[in-house]
């Protein structure tokens, strides 16, 4: 299993949006409009590191309300 926290930067006005619709997909654990640099932090579960690739290039950057990702993959 892999886990992983993606980092958004959202479109402005679209955080609460956007944790909703991250919420709804079947790959993340839990998704928190925060603070800081970034809007939204989402926790990702997978299968292995393609499934990842795939989740975050297929469903996480084509997202309209997405305007920059940063994954940062969980080791231990």
């Amino acid at each position: 299993m892999v886990k992983a926290f993606v980092l958004i930067t959202a479109k402005p006005g679209a955080e609460t949006n956007l944790v909703q619709h991250l919420k709804g997909l079947d790959e993340v654990e839990n998704a928190w409009a925060v603070y800081g640099e970034y809007d939204v932090i989402a926790l990702i579960s997978v299968k292995t590191l393609k499934d990842l690739d795939s989740f975050v290039t297929e469903k996480v950057r084509r997202t309209e309300d997405v305007q920059f990702t940063s994954t940062m993959i969980c080791i231990r």
